[in-house]
């Protein structure tokens, strides 16, 4: 029995329109359980480094999960074209989209890099990418199968609890100029990145969030800019240079650094 007709016996359209029942959680899983590895041999054509290939599929599966599965949804089975084929061409495409987003992204924070795998891959799903809970949770059980709601909360709260306000400011201005066109075109808005947080957590992280719009302010204007370059903006470190003509990335990299520098010190004082 070919791949096309497993999940007991279904098709690939009977399958999709479980994507679109209460049962979206079994058949997610199953269409993972059949469709993982095409997705990882076209995600291979794209990155060859192991770590940054599973980030890719994780990226991938989080758009195909995203708004209800409208990705997968749309595949007319009318059409001329097989659903492997289909696929292969929404997932290069989606390859390319990762590529042009991670060129020139900024590490994680180290205290990010020292957290558990799942924790790691909650921070760049929930937090980066803003996905809601439900698309965290789809995108993962395949990896974490019993992995839950509510433990995937729990997670979600230790995560923004490791995180500084500083970190959480240049998170945010991320997030304000990457919001997806699928989210911006199905008017979705993203949820917040801590989820739970009471009324006293947030007024001490609006307290924080206004001594740190306090310290921007006493920068010197050409660190503001670069930071706003890099990471409202997210230009890479080439193009900060030639916008701020400092002649180099790593040139680039280095005062940029010390704007940061320098805001974390306005920033603790």
């Amino acid at each position: 029995m070919s791949k096309e007709r497993s999940q007991t016996g279904s098709s690939i359209n009977e399958l999709l329109a479980r994507l679109n029942s209460p049962a979206r959680s079994k058949a997610w899983k199953q269409f993972l359980d059949s469709y993982a590895p095409t997705i990882m041999h076209v995600a291979s054509q794209y990155e060859h480094d192991r770590g940054r290939l599973n980030d890719c599929f994780l990226y991938i599966c989080g758009k195909l999960s995203d708004n209800g599965f409208h990705r997968l949804l749309s595949y007319q089975k009318e059409g001329s074209a097989r659903f492997r084929s289909w696929l292969h061409v929404v997932v290069a495409n989606l390859c390319i989209d990762w590529r042009r987003q991670e060129h020139g992204r900024v590490r994680p924070f180290k205290s990010i890099r020292q957290l558990p795998q799942l924790d790691q891959l909650v921070f760049k799903l929930r937090f980066e990418q803003g996905m809601s809970l439900q698309a965290c949770l789809n995108t993962l059980q395949g990896q974490f199968p019993d992995l839950t709601e509510l433990k995937l909360a729990g997670v979600a709260s230790r995560v923004n609890e490791s995180l500084t306000p500083l970190q959480r400011w240049l998170i945010s201005t991320r997030k304000a100029e990457a919001v997806s066109l699928d989210s911006a075109a199905s008017g979705v808005t993203p949820e917040p990145a801590d989820p739970g947080a009471g009324p006293d957590t947030l007024a001490e992280q609006d307290e924080e969030l206004e001594r740190l719009n306090q310290a921007l302010a006493q920068l010197a204007p050409r660190h503001r800019l670069l930071l706003k370059l890099r990471y409202q903006q997210e230009l890479t470190l080439k193009e900060v240079a030639r916008l701020t003509r400092l002649g180099d990335p790593f040139r680039a990299r280095r005062q940029i650094q010390a704007a940061l520098d320098e805001l974390a010190r306005h920033f603790k004082t």
